[in-house]
């Protein structure tokens, strides 16, 4: 019997590769009744990714395709941005190509980018096949 009233257990979901982290998390039942799989109480809760796709993500500039609509009442991870679940890595050199020379500096020492569908797209980004949710 759950002890905390209007709360529920919650294996949180890596949003990038769909595996289950390794925690629980007790979460008002209204947080997350559109996230919670059926049948389980698995949800995506936030962008923070598990181990392995931190790993993935380590491995050069993470480009994160993102739309200006939510999915099922996800949380925008920029304001107005909403993740696809579609990224991919890109080397300093591909930033330095594609950037000018002062975002692209701004870019490298972020780690991570932002990319709408389109310009993801016309870049070519979305043809890896390793980097898709």
């Amino acid at each position: 019997m759950n002890k905390l009233p209007n709360r529920l257990p919650i294996v949180p979901i890596c949003f990038w590769c769909g595996k289950a982290r390794k925690t629980i998390i007790f979460m008002e039942i209204e947080s997350v009744r559109n996230s919670v799989t059926k049948d389980t109480n698995k949800a995506h809760i936030d962008y923070v990714p598990c181990d392995e796709c931190e790993k993935l993500m380590d491995g050069g500039i993470t480009v994160i395709e993102v739309d200006k609509e939510p999915y099922l009442g996800q949380p925008y991870i920029a304001e107005g941005m909403y993740p696809t679940g579609k990224w991919s890595n890109v080397s300093d050199k591909f930033v330095k190509d594609k950037f000018s020379d002062v975002d692209s500096d701004k870019i490298i020492k972020a780690g991570n980018m932002l990319m709408c569908i389109k310009e993801f797209r016309d870049m070519g980004l979305d043809l890896e096949k390793d980097n898709l949710n």
